[in-house]
């Protein structure tokens, strides 16, 4: 059941140097935003709309999963986040497109930080590794930072 009409994509591509970068269409959301039609299989959807938007109308386009939490933004409609690939034999991403990792840093704390996080570790190939995604205040970065510098005897 999708609990949401809106869906952003997150379209991995690599580009010539093998880093996966992310087309964006620059709206609430990192990533390509769509309605979608309930009534239609949405992996079929959304193949379509996303080889249009780079320029490749048909090309094969590899759907992945859609991640939980719904990204929700203040004052944006809330968006389900899934993940879909192009195959790099077959497309090679601008290097001018952004990558996730700069696209995390610059995002506020919050559910759809963690979504994106939860993104980053399919894309890197730990989707189904035991990993929690914890977010801290500056005082506990900067207080792990410091231990982690100078780390006693029983730090782990």
């Amino acid at each position: 059941m999708i609990k949401t009409a809106q869906v952003t994509v997150l379209l991995a591509c690599q580009d010539e140097k093998g880093i996966l970068r992310f087309p964006i269409d620059h709206g609430f959301y990192f990533g390509l935003s769509k309605r979608i039609d309930a009534a239609r299989p949405i992996a079929k959807q959304l193949a379509e709309f996303v080889s249009s938007c780079i320029g490749k109308p048909g090309l094969p386009i590899d759907a992945l999963c859609s991640l939980e939490p719904i990204l929700q933004a203040e004052g944006a409609e809330p968006s389900l986040l899934y993940l879909m690939r192009v195959d790099p034999g077959n497309f090679r991403a601008d290097p001018s497109w952004p990558t996730l990792i700069g696209a995390l840093k610059e995002m506020p704390q919050g559910k759809s930080r963690v979504a994106y996080n939860k993104a980053l570790q399919y894309f890197a190939g730990a989707a189904d590794a035991k990993v929690d995604v914890l977010e801290v205040d500056k005082e506990v970065a900067d207080r792990l930072r410091d231990l982690m510098k100078h780390p006693p005897h029983n730090l782990l």
